[in-house]
């Protein structure tokens, strides 16, 4: 489902973001 790729690209935008702060 779109739904649940989209889920998921915002999940990995929270990870990414978390990795960048450090």
């Amino acid at each position: 489902d779109l739904d649940e790729i989209v889920a998921h690209a915002l999940a990995w935008e929270r990870k990414l973001g978390e990795i960048r702060k450090g």
